[in-house]
C-alpha cells in the first residue's frame, strides 16, 4: 500500500468512527449538540479520503 492509500484509509476511518463516538458521547451525557454543524468537518474529512482513494487507483492505473 502506498501512503497516499494509508492515509485516504485513516482519514475515512476517522470520519466514520469519531461521529458515532461523539454521538455515544451525547447521548450517555444527556446533551445538546447541533448535530449539522458537529458532523461535519467529520463528514469533510470522509470525502476528502474518499477523494484520495480514488485519486490513488486512478494515478496507478495511468503510470
Amino acid at each position: 500500500m502506498t501512503k497516499l492509500r494509508i492515509i485516504a484509509i485513516t482519514l475515512m476511518i476517522i470520519g466514520v468512527v469519531v461521529p458515532r463516538i461523539i454521538d455515544a458521547y451525547e447521548v450517555a451525557n444527556s446533551l445538546d449538540i447541533s448535530r449539522n454543524v458537529g458532523s461535519l468537518p467529520w463528514l469533510i474529512l470522509l470525502i476528502i479520503g474518499v477523494v484520495m482513494l480514488i485519486y490513488s487507483f486512478a494515478k496507478r492505473q495511468k503510470g
